[in-house]
């Protein structure tokens, strides 16, 4: 397993960059609605296939040359992805405030997939796995390495979209909660991406996710 540990100062520029160019643009591109993706696929024939750029629920399936995605979670830091021209991801930071900025260590096996997500000295990482033949993960665990947990199976359809979730949470590794979630992906951008994921969870419980896209070309969708 290979790790990238990034420097607080290089994280702390990055963020802030990233967070500004989020909220200074101001030629956002007019967004689609979601029963107009198939078109969008279509005509931009770049942008046809999915890059899988990094491997959690906020930000896989991304379309295009993605520079970087900042998403807000109410009660959640707000946390940016750096992505380098081939599709990398290069650094993770999130922050509450623009003084309280921290970096993420990410670690990566052979195939450039990471397998690990982790803040700072939290005892809570984040792991994935995957299916041999794809860069998709097949799902992820939140654990604290002793017994608790909380894992997302991901199943998806022939196309590769997100098809079904099934989430368990586990007590000294008890399963003491399995759920199916209900979710959906709307307000999608011009190229197929989508900017607002929403899910409800068997308990009633509903979240949701916002994201703001800048591409390599200058180009922000939000």
């Amino acid at each position: 397993m290979r790790r990238r540990t990034f420097l607080m100062s290089l994280a702390t520029c990055l963020l802030l960059a990233v967070v500004c160019s989020c909220s200074s643009k101001e030629n956002v591109r007019k967004t689609v609605e979601s029963d107009d993706v198939d078109e969008v696929e279509n005509n931009d024939e770049g942008d046809a296939q999915y890059t899988y750029l990094s491997q959690d629920l906020a930000t896989f399936d991304l379309y295009g040359q993605v520079l970087s995605v900042c998403y807000t979670q109410a009660g959640q830091p707000k946390t940016v992805i750096q992505f380098g021209p081939d599709g990398d991801a290069v650094a993770m930071m999130h922050s509450y405030t623009a003084d309280d900025i921290e970096s993420a260590n990410l670690m990566y096996n052979d195939k450039q997939q990471i397998e690990e997500i982790q803040w700072g000295d939290d005892p809570w990482v984040t792991t994935f796995e995957y299916e041999k033949s794809s860069m998709a993960p097949s799902g992820y665990t939140n654990t604290n390495r002793i017994g608790n947990w909380t894992s997302y199976t991901l199943m998806r359809d022939g196309n590769g979209q997100l098809a079904e979730l099934i989430r368990k949470e586990a007590v000294h590794d008890e399963i003491i909660d399995t759920q199916h979630p209900r979710f959906t992906f709307s307000q999608f951008d011009d190229h197929g991406n989508w900017l607002l994921y929403t899910e409800e969870q068997d308990d009633n419980w509903t979240f949701t996710i916002q994201r703001e896209i800048v591409y390599h070309d200058g180009s922000a969708q939000q």
